[in-house]
């Protein structure tokens, strides 16, 4: 559609005062030129995308993610995800902690395919969410990277913490049991977590059970299997071998002990 240009619109002058204002750090002076703009060119991704920063240096937090948000839309709209993805990548680095532009990366990044770019975006999100009244969010986010690897077993305890923040015990205890299932051999750390989110009589002394119980081995080890399928190496294989325990005192020694000082 063309534009009319008048004496109370002239895009050049505009953009040129926007961008020497915004310099020059007058950031309400910017937002004026570039608000006259998007009256003639309201859908402009790129008018958009300029003003938004300038929002949020004004304080004006829900302003700049509104323009964000409508920039990504227009890309999308013909068609440049990516685009629409470096427009979310870049209100996230500005507004940290605003949760929606870092689920909105992670939705675009999967629907691309890039599933581990997804599962980043989420995790370093949560990352800006550290406060105990952060919990809620922090989970929120941890639970959709989960949902694309529910083999994290770092973002499956982290999930229990933030749970367990929240007041959620009986999420936080599920939680860690899944962590469990994905690492048997880390029963001690788990059991005492359980202790620290419920603090009862059984989890103590589930807790102490597994201090005196030998864990069960992890199921695989590449750089063993690697060892013990290599016996070319100085022409001997290698394994693991038991530990080899001291031999006990001789009982004569004792008795010769206890001679020496039964005086």
């Amino acid at each position: 559609m063309s534009l009319q240009r008048n004496d109370s619109y002239e895009r050049a002058r505009e953009l040129d005062a926007a961008a020497i204002a915004r310099r020059r750090g007058r950031v309400q002076e910017a937002i004026s030129h570039y608000e006259r703009v998007l009256r003639a060119e309201p859908k402009n991704p790129e008018l958009l995308r300029r003003i938004a920063p300038l929002f949020a240096q004004a304080n004006e937090p829900d302003r700049a993610w509104n323009s964000y948000r409508a920039a990504a839309q227009e890309f999308l709209s013909a068609g440049f995800a990516d685009k629409a993805i470096g427009v979310y990548r870049e209100a996230a680095q500005v507004m940290p902690r605003t949760a929606i532009a870092w689920l909105s990366i992670a939705e675009l990044e999967q629907s691309r395919g890039r599933i581990v770019d997804a599962k980043l975006a989420l995790l370093t999100g949560r990352g800006h969410y550290r406060e105990r009244e952060d919990a809620c969010v922090a989970a929120d986010l941890l639970r959709r990277a989960l949902a694309i690897d529910a083999s994290d077993f770092d973002a499956r305890l982290d999930l229990a913490h933030c749970e367990r923040k929240a007041g959620e015990t009986r999420l936080a205890l599920a939680s860690l049991a899944e962590a469990l299932a994905l690492r048997p051999d880390t029963v001690k750390r788990i059991r005492w977590e359980e202790l620290r989110t419920e603090r009862t009589s059984v989890r103590f002394f589930a807790w102490l059970r597994a201090l005196v119980t030998t864990p069960p081995p992890r199921a695989h080890h590449p750089q063993l299997a690697r060892a013990n399928s290599a016996p070319e190496r100085r022409g001997v294989k290698l394994a693991l071998r038991p530990a080899t325990l001291k031999s006990a005192p001789s009982p004569a020694i004792g008795e010769s002990w206890r001679a020496a000082h039964a005086s």
